[in-house]
């Protein structure tokens, strides 16, 4: 295999849902799309983390996919929403103004963490999906 072909599907098979995973979390930031209601200065701080580990997640998870030769299934699909839905909470309770019974530095300390852990999320998401969608593609 010659190297333009290596890099072609390098870039198929972990550049891409790299690339937008940050196209989704641009949007978010920019407030073109709202998935999460974030407080404005969460986002402002540790939006570019954010995007930063978004991104290294979708290609640790894509490239662990598909050249470790596993699959995302449906085990790997639960447990990333079932932990993407634990990281909810802080945000869900925040507009109610009932921070779970703790001081606002912990509530904006579990907040940074929740918001980051949402990232890291999405791109495991969109890399493990991305994998589906090519294996399911490519198959012989």
């Amino acid at each position: 295999m010659d190297i333009p072909s290596r890099l072609a599907i390098y870039f198929r098979d972990q550049i891409l849902p790299a690339l937008f995973t940050a196209a989704l979390a641009i949007l978010e930031l920019l407030r073109w799309i709202d998935l999460v209601p974030v407080a404005p200065q969460i986002e402002r701080d540790y939006g570019s983390y954010g995007i930063l580990l978004a991104v290294s997640a979708a290609i640790v998870a894509s490239g662990a996919f598909i050249r470790e030769n596993q699959d995302f299934g449906v085990a790997n699909f639960l447990l990333t929403v079932v932990s993407g839905l634990i990281m909810l909470p802080p945000f869900i309770v925040a507009p109610e103004g009932r921070p779970l019974g703790l001081y606002p530095e912990q509530f904006r300390i579990i907040s940074v963490f929740a918001y980051l852990g949402l990232h890291v999320t999405a791109g495991i998401f969109v890399g493990g999906l991305w994998t589906v969608v090519l294996k399911a593609f490519y198959r012989e």
